[in-house]
């Protein structure tokens, strides 16, 4: 499976208000910054996904991971094989999101994911770094 991501690094004074607050705060705000940050690149490969049948774009998600040391996850992914239903042309048990992305040995690969992270990357991390700010401004504020 293809993976990519992005670290956000030089953000000392956020990482240090973050720290301050409760862990399950944190995570929530991580993940609701995460949420946010994945929605672009959401919305970015849903245009670019394969338009023939156009079941591809419409199973993509978003979708939040566990919380494993402190890290929160977010998955922009397509649906399962059964959301995705019987797709003509898919080789038997083959697993066609992977193989428009990735190709095989027969087909080109043709990337929807990988160009829309590559893309909008800067903007998702402007979004996440927003998102993160205002939840640690609305947090500061309560008495």
């Amino acid at each position: 499976m293809a993976s990519a991501g992005a670290t956000i690094t030089g953000q000392r004074k956020l990482d240090r208000k973050l720290r301050r607050l409760d862990r399950k705060v944190q995570r929530k705000f991580q993940r609701r910054a995460l949420r946010a940050a994945a929605k672009i690149v959401h919305a970015d490969a849903k245009a670019r996904a394969p338009k023939r049948s156009g079941i591809m774009a419409r199973q993509l998600k978003v979708r939040t991971g566990r919380t494993r040391r402190g890290q929160a996850s977010v998955l922009v992914r397509t649906g399962t094989r059964k959301e995705m239903g019987n797709i003509p042309n898919t080789p038997k048990g083959g697993y066609y999101p992977a193989h428009v992305e990735l190709g095989t040995k027969k087909r080109p690969a043709k990337p929807f994911l990988r160009p829309a992270l590559a893309a909008k990357r800067d903007e998702a991390i402007m979004a996440y770094r927003q998102s993160l700010w205002n939840d640690i401004r609305s947090e500061a504020a309560k008495p």
